[in-house]
């Protein structure tokens, strides 16, 4: 198969990568001639596990290659996928001016039949519209030519994305006639092998299951963090009960850890665009609604245990920050807690000391540049003279530190675990205080 992906982010960079891997020729194009000149070189412009490697090697190989020449992928290749950004605008609605570009090109150039892949993340009914744009192209152009539009969302976790590529739970397929169906099932083929399902169905199915899914997650986080502040009034334990409703099958335990909320650049901008969706076609949206402002809740609620530790005084403190990525295993600081949490604590006169093994260069960008935000070099280096530790990220560094390293370094022992990382009665032993989520005290 000869494949073109317009779009060199994490979605592009990974489906390229991976459909290469299978034997495929894959071109990645970009606008950005500075991102592509980099990929070119066999670097990888985002941190994700395993894929520097692959990009390095398929481009030795020569099934990858990186170019900028737009009108020549669409000429030269059958599949056009599109993944492109789609960032929220500020009434909550996707934005999809990247996609109705490519879409637009794709009419001015293409010359013979063309499967196109819609993977960027998109509402229901975007496949019609670039179905639209690419066919008053054609004729404008006074010609003739078929063409199909797909949707095939991905389900990939940041931090194992590439794992989540080879080795899929679902391939989610909405396609509108056999020809493109055959084609997209020997693109497919390689990650089958095992069993692993393609769920056919139609265009507005696929679409609006990739925002159904992202949303169920998010209300699983929202549902499971609203539980954790009633845990603490009442003396109860968020992780005991996630135990015991989670060894339901029905339930499960994914996604049901309590924590500062979610972050990352798909779970906040899909749940906003699913309600947009919802609101344009008259559908109650509270749910959603209780969503989005429980994850805002949880945030403000954990910072106010910190300003009642300092009552309600953090001028001059020294507040030492572990994690500055949305999660770990990836340098992605979009939404992220840090984000929130270090402007809370300048805002409050306070000075950031802050850590991350992959994030300090995109956290640097994403904050700007701002007086009293200390970069360490290390995790123990963060806490140097600091007043308190805030755990943001639950990186496998941070998992089992040495605490008596973190409670000399510290002027007062005392920690604030946005992701319940370590055991209550452990260091309260050490005689560290310890603040984290959803743990009531015994009453």
């Amino acid at each position: 198969m000869k494949i073109a992906i317009f779009g060199t982010g994490y979605v592009g960079l990974v489906t390229g990568s991976c459909l290469a891997q299978t034997g495929n020729n894959v071109t990645c194009l970009d606008i950005n001639r500075k991102k592509i000149n980099f990929t070119k070189r066999g670097r990888c412009p985002i941190y994700e596990p395993e894929l520097e490697e692959l990009i390095k090697k398929n481009l030795k190989e020569k099934r990858l290659s990186f170019s900028t020449d737009l009108k020549k992928g669409i000429k030269e290749n059958h599949i056009l996928v599109i993944a492109v950004g789609t960032p929220s605008k500020g009434n909550g609605e996707a934005d999809l001016s990247a996609v109705f570009e490519v879409a637009k090109q794709i009419g001015k150039n293409m010359n013979d039949e063309k499967i196109i892949v819609q993977k960027s993340t998109v509402p229901v009914g975007t496949g019609d519209k670039v179905e639209r744009i690419i066919g008053e192209e054609l004729k404008t152009r006074k010609k003739e030519i078929n063409f199909s539009v797909v949707s095939n969302p991905e389900f990939l976790k940041e931090g194992s994305a590439v794992d989540d590529f080879m080795k899929p739970d679902r391939i989610i397929i909405g396609v509108e006639n056999e020809k493109a169906r055959i084609a997209l099932e020997k693109i497919y083929y390689p990650f089958m092998r095992k069993g692993y399902r393609v769920i056919f169905m139609n265009r507005a199915s696929a679409e609006l299951t990739k925002y159904a899914a992202n949303t169920m997650l998010a209300t699983r986080i929202s549902f499971i963090n609203n539980l954790s502040r009633l845990a603490e009034k009442v003396g109860a334990d968020a992780a005991m009960i996630r135990e015991g409703i989670g060894s339901d099958r029905r339930i499960g335990k994914d996604f049901l850890y309590p924590s500062v909320g979610y972050g990352g650049s798909c779970f906040p901008k899909d749940v906003k665009a699913l309600i947009s969706v919802l609101r344009k076609n008259k559908v109650d949206v509270a749910l959603f609604e209780s969503v989005e402002k429980i994850n805002k809740e949880q945030k403000d609620w954990f910072f106010d245990k910190i300003s009642k530790y300092f009552k309600g005084n953090l001028k001059g403190k020294k507040i030492a920050v572990w994690g500055l990525a949305f999660k770990a295993e990836t340098d992605d600081v979009r939404e992220s807690a840090a984000l929130y949490f270090v402007d809370k604590i300048l805002n409050s006169g306070g000075i950031a000391n802050v850590f991350d093994p992959e994030a300090q260069e995109n956290f640097k960008k994403a904050i700007g540049r701002k007086a009293r935000i200390l970069y360490a070099q290390d995790e123990y280096k963060a806490l140097e003279r600091a007043d308190a530790l805030v755990v943001l990220t639950e990186w496998f560094q941070f998992r089992n530190p040495d605490f008596d390293k973190i409670k000399s370094a510290l002027k007062e022992p005392v920690i604030f675990d946005g992701r319940n990382l370590y055991d209550v009665e452990s260091l309260e032993k050490m005689g560290i205080k310890y603040y984290c989520i959803g743990r009531g005290r015994k009453r």
